[in-house]
């Protein structure tokens, strides 16, 4: 799918890219080609992204997107750009928690700001995130990813303390 065509703020996976190209085949006769290089077009002096690569798309801005990597790094995709969506529903929770990541600033807000996969969070601070959220942005989407993540602990026997 061109990235053109997904909706704002979606997760989406870089996937290979086919270029058309005419070729001369052994008669001389110029035939189409598809070829599927790696390399995904982005502005000069901006960070390059590769195949595989996850992408919070934010939304089109020209010939460019605006999105972040997962390393919270801004990203501009060329909008032609083929990608797929990243299923986000808890069927997908093994992948998603590996994915999404929440910046924080240590127990006592003092250290400096360091993004952390939902995956290695503790759990104390995954219920404060939903117990944050709840407070203070009741509408936002994060609050049924970090109950889902809370569920997914509970179902795997999975503790991660602090």
């Amino acid at each position: 799918m061109k990235l053109y065509n997904v909706p704002k703020n979606t997760l989406v996976r870089v996937i290979t890219q086919p270029v058309e190209e005419e070729i001369a085949n052994e008669d001389g006769q110029l035939e189409m080609n598809v070829r599927s290089p790696n390399v995904i077009c982005t502005p000069v002096a901006t960070p390059q992204v590769a195949v595989d690569a996850y992408i919070h798309f934010g939304h089109i801005d020209g010939m460019y997107s605006f999105g972040y990597n997962m390393h919270q790094e801004v990203v501009h995709l060329a909008a032609w750009t083929e990608v797929e969506i990243v299923d986000w529903s808890y069927d997908n929770m093994e992948l998603l928690r590996t994915l999404i990541k929440r910046g924080g600033r240590g127990i006592d807000g003092t250290e400096p700001l360091t993004w952390v996969t939902t995956d290695k969070m503790n759990d104390e601070w995954v219920a404060a995130c939903v117990t944050y959220e709840e407070l203070h942005r009741p509408n936002n989407a994060m609050i049924k990813f970090y109950k889902w993540e809370l569920k997914y602990r509970e179902e795997h026997e999975i503790s991660v303390k602090a």
